[in-house]
């Protein structure tokens, strides 16, 4: 990582460090606003320092954090804080859980009353009642993890839609195309579908490229209800939309026949509401969408050797990327980026082959090698992004420590298979994701997972719960794994990390299959138990046949 990505602000260190150590609330308040501490505590030496020594401790951590000006000066003060010892460390910690509880359970309220509204037809009205009855009697985080879940289901079918799993757009059958490959054939005016639109409805143009030229005009002058259909060739360049379609008439833009058509560059969708199927890219560039309700399916990725092969940029909400394939992919495969507080919102990444990673360039950042990203940043980020990431297949990256990579919170990883990989599933940062059902075999860590409030039910995989080192991988706490089959390390510390570490903590683990290894120094709290009352859909292994361009 390159040494100016390393820094952080100094308020987006305390917010990361702070946050996950014993005397959270107080020393914020030493660090940030003396005069707020003492208000609040009477004194900060009675709540969160044994004598005046300790306090002077916490105001000289303050003082070296102000004015650290690289990343090792920060660490070393972060990790003389969380050695600072106290007398009523229980309360503090249970304090700083219930603040966590209270902070979730108002998010997930306020996603209900989100919720309530957009369902305009009352289709979830029974299931939105009985989620805010939840929510108000609920009294700990566990109670919360169903709740998630189905509110986060709920807001993909009335966003995203009951589109069924691997349904394609069939190519127009009404009647011959219009060949349109000049500007001069523009607007359509009279270039519309044999018969006319429906009464009341826009019109739907069928308009047939053979030109790369003729493309560019086509996606400039696209209207809502287009279906943009690309002749059989090969077309260089990276293309550009910027127009949009609208719900009830979005933009297609397809090869005529599906693996027919080759564009050497990218393409950008800017607009909303457009539809992209059917491609092989065999440039540089990647395919990326920067507007919201977009989808890129069934196409065939191979190189994308400067950029990553598909990119959500950080305004794409309510994307699909689904039923594609990439291969031999030099930077990373399907990635989401974030920034500060913004990242696209709401994707849902499925039925994708992944697979055939190639080395990434010298020249590039080496932390580029992911499969699939779900968020970015070396150091802890707070993004929720509400993706969901199923049934993929990815295969064969002997180089990536995070394959399938997360770095944001309220995720969902579901029923993905993993093989033949470096590291599989992380979790690197990122409170509340649920990891489910998935299959993974990699050559060291199957599943590794730190930060909080984290569900792994019947993962088929070995599993590693981490400790923390305070800045880039946060300590795993209020964990609960339940029926996973494969080994469980709890506690588990990276090599080349050095003391001390933050333990790994409130651990609960339910209906385990295989050898659960807790570690002592790096882990404390760790209940099990022999059944479970959770349930899970079951493990399958996937095969190429299920995902990709030609799968159902």
């Amino acid at each position: 990582m390159k040494e100016g990505a390393k820094l952080l602000s100094l308020n987006s260190l305390l917010r990361a460090g702070l946050l996950v150590v014993a005397c959270a609330a107080v020393m914020w308040m030493v660090v940030v606003d003396p005069p707020s501490a003492q208000s609040v505590v009477g004194s900060p030496a009675g709540m969160c320092a044994d004598s005046a020594t300790n306090l002077a401790e916490l105001q000289d951590i303050r003082s070296s954090l102000v004015s650290a000006t690289d990343i090792e000066t920060m660490q070393a003060a972060l990790h003389r804080f969380y050695t600072l010892q106290t007398h009523n460390q229980t309360d503090i910690m249970r304090a700083r859980e219930a603040l966590d509880f209270e902070r979730e359970r108002s998010q997930l309220q306020e996603q209900v009353s989100r919720l309530q509204a957009k369902d305009t037809n009352g289709t979830y009205a029974q299931e939105l009642a009985a989620a805010a009855s939840g929510l108000a009697s609920a009294h700990n985080h566990a109670d919360l993890i169903p709740i998630r879940e189905n509110l986060n289901l709920i807001e993909f079918a009335l966003t995203v839609g009951n589109v069924s799993v691997g349904s394609g757009t069939p190519p127009p059958s009404s009647g011959a195309p219009v060949v349109c490959d000049e500007p001069d054939c523009y607007p359509w005016s009279s270039a519309q579908t044999p018969g006319g639109p429906p009464s009341g409805t826009s019109p739907i143009r069928d308009v047939l490229v053979s030109s790369a030229s003729g493309l560019r005009a086509a996606l400039q002058n696209a209207q809502p209800g287009d279906r943009i259909i690309v002749a059989p060739g090969a077309y260089s360049g990276t293309f550009t939309i910027s127009r949009s379609g609208r719900p009830d008439a979005r933009i297609l833009i397809q090869s005529q026949t599906r693996g027919g058509t080759t564009i050497g560059g990218g393409f950008v969708l800017a607009g909303d509401y457009i539809t992209l199927e059917g491609f092989v890219f065999n440039g540089n560039d990647e395919v990326a969408s920067e507007g919201d309700y977009n989808r890129i399916t069934r196409n065939l990725i191979v190189g994308a050797q400067r950029r990553g092969a598909i990119r959500l940029g950080l305004d794409a909400d309510y994307n699909r990327v689904d039923h594609n394939e990439i291969r031999n992919y030099q930077v990373q495969g399907i990635y989401m980026r974030t920034d500060g507080g913004k990242g696209p919102l709401y994707a849902w990444i499925d039925h994708n082959y992944v697979r055939d990673k190639v080395p990434t360039p010298a020249s590039y950042d080496n932390n580029l090698e992911e499969s699939i990203q779900v968020g970015m940043g070396g150091l802890i980020t707070e993004n929720p992004l509400y993706a969901v990431i199923e049934y993929n297949l990815v295969e064969n990256n002997p180089y990536s420590d995070d394959t399938i990579s997360l770095k944001s919170q309220q995720n969902i990883v579901r029923g993905n298979t993993v093989l033949n990989v470096k590291s599989g599933i992380v979790n690197r940062h990122g409170d509340s994701n649920t990891i489910v059902a998935n299959y993974v075999r990699s050559s060291s860590r199957d599943i590794t997972v730190h930060s909080g409030f984290l569900t792994l039910l019947g993962n088929d995989g070995n599993i590693y719960i981490g400790a923390g080192n305070g800045t880039t991988h946060p300590h795993a706490h209020d964990i609960v794994a339940a029926g996973n089959k494969g080994r469980i390390e709890v506690g588990f510390v990276f090599s080349n990390w050095t003391p001390p570490y933050i333990p790994a903590e409130r651990i609960t683990i339910e209906a385990h299959e295989g050898e659960v290894v807790v570690r002592e120094g790096t882990s404390r709290q760790v209940i099990q138990r022999p059944s479970t009352n959770r349930t899970w859909p079951a493990v399958r292994k996937l095969t190429p046949a299920d995902v990709g361009v030609n799968a159902p």
